[in-house]
Protein backbone atom coordinates (compact mmCIF):
# COMPACT_ATOMS: atom_id res chain seq x y z
CA UNK A 1 0.00 0.00 0.00
CA UNK A 2 3.02 2.54 0.98
CA UNK A 3 4.45 1.57 -2.38
CA UNK A 4 1.49 2.59 -4.25
CA UNK A 5 1.11 5.83 -2.78
CA UNK A 6 4.73 6.09 -3.69
CA UNK A 7 4.11 5.20 -6.95
CA UNK A 8 1.23 7.53 -7.44
CA UNK A 9 3.15 10.78 -5.59
CA UNK A 10 5.78 10.16 -8.15
CA UNK A 11 3.35 10.18 -11.12
CA UNK A 12 1.78 13.13 -9.87
CA UNK A 13 5.08 15.00 -9.50
CA UNK A 14 6.40 13.92 -12.90
CA UNK A 15 2.59 14.99 -14.63
CA UNK A 16 3.53 18.13 -13.03
CA UNK A 17 6.29 18.76 -14.42
CA UNK A 18 5.23 17.85 -17.85
CA UNK A 19 2.52 20.09 -17.85
CA UNK A 20 4.97 22.59 -17.02
CA UNK A 21 7.01 21.97 -20.11
CA UNK A 22 3.95 21.82 -22.43
CA UNK A 23 3.25 25.60 -21.25
CA UNK A 24 3.25 27.93 -24.96
CA UNK A 25 6.39 29.52 -24.82
CA UNK A 26 6.28 33.45 -25.39
CA UNK A 27 7.70 36.02 -27.70
CA UNK A 28 9.77 38.33 -25.68
CA UNK A 29 9.34 42.13 -27.26
CA UNK A 30 11.03 44.86 -25.89
CA UNK A 31 9.70 48.47 -26.03
CA UNK A 32 11.86 51.61 -25.41
CA UNK A 33 9.79 54.80 -25.16
CA UNK A 34 11.96 57.62 -25.23
CA UNK A 35 9.92 59.72 -22.81
CA UNK A 36 6.06 58.16 -20.87
CA UNK A 37 5.12 61.61 -20.51
CA UNK A 38 4.03 62.02 -24.46
CA UNK A 39 0.27 61.95 -25.07
CA UNK A 40 0.32 61.01 -28.54
CA UNK A 41 3.10 58.62 -28.08
CA UNK A 42 1.13 56.65 -25.26
CA UNK A 43 -1.73 55.98 -27.55
CA UNK A 44 0.24 54.26 -30.08
CA UNK A 45 1.88 52.27 -27.19
CA UNK A 46 -1.43 51.07 -25.58
CA UNK A 47 -2.85 50.18 -28.87
CA UNK A 48 -0.58 48.46 -29.95
CA UNK A 49 -0.27 46.53 -26.70
CA UNK A 50 -3.26 45.71 -26.31
CA UNK A 51 -3.91 44.10 -29.81
CA UNK A 52 -0.97 41.30 -29.10
CA UNK A 53 -2.12 38.64 -27.35
CA UNK A 54 -1.04 36.41 -24.26
CA UNK A 55 1.56 34.78 -26.94
CA UNK A 56 3.52 37.94 -26.25
CA UNK A 57 5.21 38.89 -23.33
CA UNK A 58 6.36 42.76 -23.21
CA UNK A 59 9.57 44.61 -21.47
CA UNK A 60 9.09 48.04 -21.91
CA UNK A 61 11.65 50.45 -20.36
CA UNK A 62 11.05 54.42 -20.11
CA UNK A 63 14.51 56.31 -21.05
CA UNK A 64 13.54 59.43 -19.87
CA UNK A 65 14.72 61.99 -22.65
CA UNK A 66 17.97 60.21 -22.61
CA UNK A 67 19.85 58.69 -25.14
CA UNK A 68 22.66 57.16 -22.93
CA UNK A 69 20.18 55.61 -20.74
CA UNK A 70 18.01 54.27 -24.00
CA UNK A 71 21.36 52.52 -24.70
CA UNK A 72 21.98 50.76 -22.08
CA UNK A 73 18.18 50.13 -22.25
CA UNK A 74 18.70 48.59 -25.65
CA UNK A 75 21.40 45.99 -24.42
CA UNK A 76 19.63 45.08 -21.24
CA UNK A 77 17.09 44.06 -23.42
CA UNK A 78 19.29 41.63 -25.64
CA UNK A 79 20.72 40.40 -22.48
CA UNK A 80 17.07 39.26 -21.69
CA UNK A 81 16.23 37.38 -24.69
CA UNK A 82 14.17 39.36 -26.39
CA UNK A 83 13.04 38.21 -30.10
CA UNK A 84 11.88 41.41 -31.11
CA UNK A 85 12.61 45.48 -30.33
CA UNK A 86 10.65 48.03 -30.74
CA UNK A 87 12.36 51.53 -30.92
CA UNK A 88 11.01 55.41 -30.15
CA UNK A 89 14.10 56.78 -30.33
CA UNK A 90 15.55 59.47 -27.91
CA UNK A 91 18.18 60.95 -30.59
CA UNK A 92 17.55 59.86 -34.31
CA UNK A 93 21.26 59.35 -35.25
CA UNK A 94 21.45 56.40 -32.89
CA UNK A 95 19.67 54.20 -34.67
CA UNK A 96 22.67 53.19 -36.96
CA UNK A 97 24.12 51.73 -33.65
CA UNK A 98 20.89 49.87 -32.99
CA UNK A 99 20.71 48.09 -36.68
CA UNK A 100 23.99 46.85 -36.21
CA UNK A 101 23.65 44.86 -33.19
CA UNK A 102 19.96 44.16 -33.87
CA UNK A 103 21.58 43.00 -37.24
CA UNK A 104 24.62 40.74 -35.97
CA UNK A 105 21.71 38.87 -33.33
CA UNK A 106 19.15 38.24 -36.08
CA UNK A 107 16.58 40.63 -33.88
CA UNK A 108 13.96 42.36 -35.98
CA UNK A 109 13.95 46.04 -35.24
CA UNK A 110 10.36 48.44 -35.57
CA UNK A 111 11.26 52.47 -34.87
CA UNK A 112 8.23 54.46 -34.21
CA UNK A 113 7.51 58.02 -34.15
CA UNK A 114 10.67 59.23 -34.54
CA UNK A 115 12.35 58.94 -37.99
CA UNK A 116 15.48 57.28 -37.75
CA UNK A 117 18.12 58.25 -41.21
CA UNK A 118 16.72 56.12 -44.28
CA UNK A 119 20.54 54.78 -45.08
CA UNK A 120 20.74 53.33 -41.69
CA UNK A 121 17.29 51.28 -42.14
CA UNK A 122 18.21 50.16 -45.81
CA UNK A 123 21.27 48.25 -44.36
CA UNK A 124 18.56 45.33 -42.17
CA UNK A 125 15.91 44.22 -44.25
CA UNK A 126 14.45 43.37 -40.87
CA UNK A 127 14.38 46.83 -40.17
CA UNK A 128 10.78 49.04 -39.95
CA UNK A 129 9.63 52.25 -39.64
CA UNK A 130 5.90 53.06 -38.43
CA UNK A 131 4.90 57.17 -37.87
CA UNK A 132 3.55 60.41 -39.76
CA UNK A 133 4.70 61.51 -42.78
CA UNK A 134 6.28 65.24 -42.10
CA UNK A 135 6.18 65.94 -45.50
CA UNK A 136 2.20 65.61 -46.12
CA UNK A 137 1.72 67.51 -42.67
CA UNK A 138 3.15 70.13 -43.87
CA UNK A 139 1.21 70.39 -47.55
CA UNK A 140 -1.85 69.72 -45.24
CA UNK A 141 -0.96 73.12 -42.74
CA UNK A 142 -0.44 75.02 -46.35
CA UNK A 143 -3.94 73.76 -47.29
CA UNK A 144 -5.43 75.18 -44.45
CA UNK A 145 -3.26 78.48 -44.54
CA UNK A 146 -5.08 78.72 -47.93
CA UNK A 147 -8.24 77.93 -46.92
CA UNK A 148 -8.03 80.75 -43.98
CA UNK A 149 -5.95 83.67 -46.05
CA UNK A 150 -8.22 83.17 -49.65
CA UNK A 151 -6.26 84.48 -52.99
CA UNK A 152 -3.02 85.08 -52.61
CA UNK A 153 -3.21 88.16 -54.75
CA UNK A 154 -5.82 89.12 -52.95
CA UNK A 155 -5.43 88.28 -48.73
CA UNK A 156 -9.15 88.05 -46.78
CA UNK A 157 -9.11 91.32 -45.18
CA UNK A 158 -10.76 89.14 -41.78
CA UNK A 159 -7.37 87.25 -41.30
CA UNK A 160 -5.05 89.45 -43.19
CA UNK A 161 -5.66 91.86 -40.33
CA UNK A 162 -3.17 95.01 -41.40
CA UNK A 163 -4.16 95.18 -44.96
CA UNK A 164 -0.84 94.61 -46.39
CA UNK A 165 -1.20 90.95 -48.61
CA UNK A 166 1.29 89.34 -46.58
CA UNK A 167 0.77 86.03 -44.13
CA UNK A 168 2.47 87.12 -40.69
CA UNK A 169 3.53 83.94 -39.04
CA UNK A 170 4.96 82.61 -36.03
CA UNK A 171 6.04 79.08 -36.02
CA UNK A 172 6.37 76.88 -33.06
CA UNK A 173 8.46 73.67 -33.74
CA UNK A 174 8.54 70.47 -31.73
CA UNK A 175 12.61 70.30 -31.14
CA UNK A 176 15.68 70.61 -33.06
CA UNK A 177 16.92 68.00 -34.93
CA UNK A 178 14.04 66.08 -35.07
CA UNK A 179 13.16 64.85 -38.61
CA UNK A 180 9.51 65.72 -38.90
CA UNK A 181 9.84 68.76 -37.19
CA UNK A 182 11.71 70.22 -39.83
CA UNK A 183 10.10 68.61 -42.53
CA UNK A 184 6.64 70.13 -41.91
CA UNK A 185 7.92 73.63 -41.16
CA UNK A 186 9.77 73.67 -44.61
CA UNK A 187 7.38 72.06 -46.60
CA UNK A 188 4.53 74.34 -45.77
CA UNK A 189 6.83 77.31 -46.38
CA UNK A 190 7.66 76.36 -49.66
CA UNK A 191 4.04 74.94 -50.37
CA UNK A 192 2.81 78.20 -49.59
CA UNK A 193 5.49 79.88 -51.92
CA UNK A 194 4.72 77.76 -54.52
CA UNK A 195 0.84 79.26 -54.44
CA UNK A 196 2.40 83.05 -54.86
CA UNK A 197 1.67 83.33 -51.29
CA UNK A 198 3.97 86.15 -49.82
CA UNK A 199 4.48 85.04 -46.01
CA UNK A 200 6.91 86.77 -43.29
CA UNK A 201 8.41 84.99 -40.09
CA UNK A 202 8.07 87.15 -37.21
CA UNK A 203 9.84 84.47 -35.12
CA UNK A 204 10.25 80.76 -34.91
CA UNK A 205 10.46 78.98 -31.02
CA UNK A 206 11.05 75.61 -30.36
CA UNK A 207 8.85 74.10 -27.40
CA UNK A 208 9.59 70.38 -27.69
CA UNK A 209 5.62 69.08 -28.46
CA UNK A 210 5.05 70.40 -25.16
CA UNK A 211 1.81 72.44 -23.70
CA UNK A 212 3.31 74.06 -21.22
CA UNK A 213 6.93 75.26 -23.15
CA UNK A 214 4.51 76.57 -26.07
CA UNK A 215 2.55 78.73 -23.37
CA UNK A 216 5.76 80.48 -22.48
CA UNK A 217 7.32 80.78 -26.24
CA UNK A 218 4.17 82.70 -27.12
CA UNK A 219 4.07 84.57 -24.10
CA UNK A 220 7.84 85.65 -24.82
CA UNK A 221 7.11 86.29 -28.37
CA UNK A 222 3.70 88.12 -28.36
CA UNK A 223 4.75 90.40 -25.88
CA UNK A 224 8.53 90.80 -28.20
CA UNK A 225 9.43 93.37 -30.77
CA UNK A 226 9.55 90.89 -33.32
CA UNK A 227 5.79 90.54 -33.35
CA UNK A 228 4.58 94.13 -33.07
CA UNK A 229 4.61 97.16 -35.28
CA UNK A 230 5.83 100.78 -35.32
CA UNK A 231 3.14 101.55 -33.29
CA UNK A 232 3.68 98.59 -30.73
CA UNK A 233 0.89 96.41 -32.10
CA UNK A 234 0.80 92.76 -32.26
CA UNK A 235 0.98 92.16 -36.11
CA UNK A 236 0.79 88.11 -35.59
CA UNK A 237 -1.96 86.68 -37.91
CA UNK A 238 -1.83 82.91 -37.50
CA UNK A 239 0.31 80.53 -35.51
CA UNK A 240 1.42 77.63 -37.00
CA UNK A 241 2.36 74.55 -34.58
CA UNK A 242 4.14 71.09 -35.06
CA UNK A 243 1.75 69.44 -32.67
CA UNK A 244 -1.74 70.09 -31.08
CA UNK A 245 -0.15 70.10 -27.74
CA UNK A 246 1.72 73.46 -28.19
CA UNK A 247 -1.47 74.80 -30.12
CA UNK A 248 -3.62 74.71 -26.44
CA UNK A 249 -0.57 75.76 -25.14
CA UNK A 250 -1.20 78.89 -27.31
CA UNK A 251 -4.56 79.22 -26.33
CA UNK A 252 -3.90 78.96 -22.45
CA UNK A 253 -1.70 82.06 -23.01
CA UNK A 254 -4.67 83.70 -24.39
CA UNK A 255 -7.08 82.71 -21.86
CA UNK A 256 -4.72 83.34 -19.23
CA UNK A 257 -4.10 87.13 -20.39
CA UNK A 258 -7.42 87.37 -21.29
CA UNK A 259 -6.61 88.98 -24.99
CA UNK A 260 -9.44 87.29 -26.67
CA UNK A 261 -12.61 89.19 -28.28
CA UNK A 262 -15.48 88.56 -27.31
CA UNK A 263 -18.58 88.02 -30.08
CA UNK A 264 -21.26 91.02 -29.91
CA UNK A 265 -23.53 88.29 -31.39
CA UNK A 266 -23.35 85.08 -29.80
CA UNK A 267 -20.97 86.08 -26.52
CA UNK A 268 -18.25 83.23 -27.97
CA UNK A 269 -14.63 83.79 -27.60
CA UNK A 270 -12.55 85.06 -30.73
CA UNK A 271 -8.77 84.89 -30.77
CA UNK A 272 -6.80 87.47 -31.33
CA UNK A 273 -4.89 85.66 -34.06
CA UNK A 274 -5.74 82.34 -35.64
CA UNK A 275 -4.00 79.07 -34.68
CA UNK A 276 -3.07 75.71 -36.40
CA UNK A 277 -1.92 72.60 -35.31
CA UNK A 278 -1.53 68.79 -36.32
CA UNK A 279 -1.90 65.46 -34.14
CA UNK A 280 -5.53 65.89 -32.87
CA UNK A 281 -5.78 65.77 -29.23
CA UNK A 282 -8.72 65.05 -27.29
CA UNK A 283 -8.83 68.61 -26.04
CA UNK A 284 -7.79 70.04 -29.20
CA UNK A 285 -10.96 68.76 -31.31
CA UNK A 286 -12.78 70.44 -28.40
CA UNK A 287 -10.46 73.87 -29.47
CA UNK A 288 -11.79 73.14 -33.14
CA UNK A 289 -15.73 72.58 -31.62
CA UNK A 290 -14.83 75.81 -29.85
CA UNK A 291 -13.57 77.83 -33.04
CA UNK A 292 -10.40 78.42 -30.93
CA UNK A 293 -8.08 75.95 -33.42
CA UNK A 294 -9.17 77.03 -36.81
CA UNK A 295 -7.67 73.83 -38.33
CA UNK A 296 -5.88 70.32 -37.21
CA UNK A 297 -5.37 67.06 -38.78
CA UNK A 298 -5.44 63.79 -37.76
CA UNK A 299 -2.68 62.00 -35.86
CA UNK A 300 -4.04 58.68 -36.54
CA UNK A 301 -1.60 57.16 -33.56
CA UNK A 302 -4.39 54.41 -33.13
CA UNK A 303 -3.70 53.51 -36.84
CA UNK A 304 -0.06 53.67 -35.93
CA UNK A 305 -0.14 51.26 -33.30
CA UNK A 306 -2.21 48.70 -35.83
CA UNK A 307 0.41 49.00 -38.03
CA UNK A 308 3.41 47.88 -35.60
CA UNK A 309 1.03 44.93 -34.07
CA UNK A 310 0.59 43.63 -36.93
CA UNK A 311 4.61 44.00 -38.25
CA UNK A 312 4.93 42.11 -34.84
CA UNK A 313 3.12 39.65 -34.95
CA UNK A 314 4.25 38.89 -38.93
CA UNK A 315 8.34 38.98 -37.48
CA UNK A 316 7.29 37.10 -34.50
CA UNK A 317 6.26 34.03 -36.87
CA UNK A 318 9.46 34.66 -38.98
CA UNK A 319 7.46 35.95 -41.86
CA UNK A 320 8.25 39.04 -44.50
CA UNK A 321 4.97 41.27 -43.49
CA UNK A 322 3.17 41.96 -46.65
CA UNK A 323 3.67 45.67 -46.83
CA UNK A 324 1.07 45.62 -50.02
CA UNK A 325 -1.98 45.30 -47.80
CA UNK A 326 -1.57 49.34 -47.23
CA UNK A 327 -1.23 49.99 -51.02
CA UNK A 328 -5.12 50.71 -51.27
CA UNK A 329 -6.18 51.92 -48.31
CA UNK A 330 -8.34 55.39 -48.74
CA UNK A 331 -10.20 57.93 -46.62
CA UNK A 332 -13.84 58.68 -47.53
CA UNK A 333 -12.10 61.57 -48.82
CA UNK A 334 -10.54 59.55 -51.30
CA UNK A 335 -6.79 60.31 -49.76
CA UNK A 336 -4.83 57.69 -48.75
CA UNK A 337 -4.07 56.53 -45.09
CA UNK A 338 -0.72 55.13 -46.11
CA UNK A 339 2.02 56.07 -48.02
CA UNK A 340 5.09 53.01 -48.89
CA UNK A 341 8.76 54.14 -49.08
CA UNK A 342 10.41 50.32 -48.75
CA UNK A 343 10.66 49.44 -45.53
CA UNK A 344 9.32 53.01 -43.87
CA UNK A 345 5.43 53.09 -43.34
CA UNK A 346 3.93 56.46 -43.42
CA UNK A 347 0.43 57.01 -41.66
CA UNK A 348 -1.26 60.20 -43.10
CA UNK A 349 -3.97 61.99 -41.48
CA UNK A 350 -6.63 64.34 -42.48
CA UNK A 351 -7.72 68.02 -42.31
CA UNK A 352 -10.37 68.84 -39.77
CA UNK A 353 -11.37 72.94 -39.44
CA UNK A 354 -13.21 74.88 -37.48
CA UNK A 355 -16.61 76.39 -38.60
CA UNK A 356 -15.23 79.49 -37.74
CA UNK A 357 -15.63 80.77 -41.27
Amino acid sequence: MKNRRTLIFVLFILLIIVLSGCKEKKTKVGVLLYSSDDSALNIIYETFKNQLDNSFEMIVKDAENSQMLQNDQFLELIDEGCELIIVNLVDRLSASVYVDKAKKQDIPLIFFNREPIWEDLYNYNKAYYVGNDGEAIGLMQAKIVGKMFSDPNDLSIYYDTNGNNIIEMVILKGEQGHQITETIFSTCINELHNKEYATSILATEYANWNRQNAKEAIRKLYYSSKCRDSRGKSNIEVVICNNDEMAMGVIDFIFEEEIYYISKTDGSYIMPFDIIGANITVSSLAAIESKYLFGSITGEEAKQGEVIAYLVKSLAKRKTPDLTIYDAAIYESGEHIYKLNKNFIYVNGEIVYSKRR
